[in-house]
C-alpha cells in the first residue's frame, strides 16, 4: 500500500506491483485502486463517527465515551483488538489482555481480529473487511477526517441505540459485506 499526497488529500494505492499500472489507470487514468487480489482472511474494524461521518478535526477524535469502550470490549469477547498507539491511550485504564498496539496494526491484523481505528483510512483494506461496528454520535461535530468507505457497499444487519456516559444516545450500527 502506498501513500500519494496532492492538494492536502491523501489517496491510498493498492496493487500487485508498483510497476504495473492498475486496473482504473488501464481505463479511465485514475490514480486509485483497491487491491486486485482478494485476502485470505477477513478484520472487523470497529470506527466512532458523528452524523455526517466525521471522525477527526485538527488530528483530534471528535469524542469518546467510556460506555463505547466497554460496549468494545465486550464485543470482542476474548478476540484481539488492534489498535495505534493513539487510540491505546483510551484504552489504557481497560482491562484487555488481548490488546494489541502497532502502528501498522491493519496490516498485522489477522482472520477475525477486530481493529479499533480513529484516524487511519480503511478503503487500502476494504477487500479484508467482513464486518465492521460503527458507533454513531449523535451529534455533527466540526471534521475534517472522515470514514473512507461507503456504507452503502454493506448490508446493514443491526442496530442498537444506547446511552452513553458522555452522550445522551448513541448508535450501534453493524455492517456485513
Amino acid at each position: 500500500v502506498k501513500l500519494v499526497n496532492g492538494d492536502n488529500t491523501w489517496l491510498a494505492t493498492a496493487r500487485k506491483d508498483n510497476k504495473a499500472r492498475t486496473q482504473k489507470q488501464n481505463r479511465n487514468g485514475s490514480a486509485f485502486l483497491l487491491s486486485e487480489c482478494k485476502a485470505d482472511f477477513y478484520m472487523i474494524p470497529i470506527v466512532c463517527v458523528d452524523e455526517r461521518n466525521g471522525m477527526l478535526f485538527s488530528g483530534r477524535r471528535q469524542s469518546q465515551d467510556r460506555i463505547v469502550r466497554e460496549d468494545i470490549l465486550k464485543e470482542i469477547q476474548g478476540h484481539t483488538l488492534w489498535m495505534n498507539a493513539y487510540s491505546a491511550k483510551q484504552f489504557s485504564h481497560s482491562d484487555c489482555p488481548n490488546l494489541l498496539i502497532a502502528e501498522d496494526f491493519l496490516q498485522q491484523a489477522g482472520e477475525q481480529d477486530f481493529c479499533f481505528v480513529e484516524n487511519q483510512c480503511l478503503t487500502p483494506y476494504l477487500d479484508r473487511i467482513s464486518t465492521l461496528f460503527v458507533y454513531r454520535w449523535d451529534r455533527k461535530y466540526p471534521a475534517d477526517f472522515y470514514l473512507d468507505i461507503p456504507l452503502d457497499t454493506f448490508i446493514l444487519q443491526s442496530t442498537a441505540d444506547f446511552s452513553g456516559y458522555s452522550h445522551k444516545k448513541i448508535q450501534k450500527e453493524r455492517y456485513r459485506r
